[in-house]
């Protein structure tokens, strides 16, 4: 009976395919990810919430990056709209202990579109492009290929 059991046992072992030549399972479909100067960031740790002057605070943080983004006017945006990075501080990036805040100087250099918006989350895309907030120093950022989905905002 042992022989069978152990038989059994070494069949299905390797008759699986490994895991790690699988995708990762998906657990949640809520998400945000983006290219940091072509580095991927992708987490679903993700807080969302609108404060009392209307504006729409997302951060994501996945142990290596991490990105704000503010939308001002929140209640006035609808699916579609394309917010753009026209103010300091609505695209913000933390990477490797360096601070980027967006440029916000026509043209803008950075969208944010909806494409979902219910009455407890959000869905869209956006890229922006970003500076050094140190005084003196220009080194800049490109956050492109922006995609969050499902995010519950509160």
């Amino acid at each position: 009976m042992r022989f069978y059991i152990l038989l059994f046992s070494l069949l299905f072992l390797f008759s699986c395919e490994k895991s790690q030549d699988l995708p990762a399972p998906v657990t949640d479909n809520t998400f945000l990810s983006c290219d940091i100067n072509n580095a991927n960031m992708y987490t679903n740790t993700i807080t969302a919430s609108v404060n009392n002057s209307d504006m729409l605070s997302l951060v994501a943080d996945d142990g290596v990056h991490s990105i704000t983004i503010r939308v001002y006017n929140f209640s006035d945006k609808n699916i579609g709209d394309t917010v753009y990075f026209s103010v300091p501080g609505m695209g913000i990036v933390l990477k490797d202990g360096v601070t980027f805040s967006n440029l916000y100087s026509p043209p803008y250099d950075g969208i944010l579109i909806f494409s979902d918006i219910t009455s407890s989350t959000i869905s869209g895309d956006f890229y922006f492009k970003a500076q050094d907030v140190a005084v003196g120093s220009f080194t800049n950022v490109n956050v492109i290929n922006g995609l969050f989905q499902n995010i519950l905002y509160y």
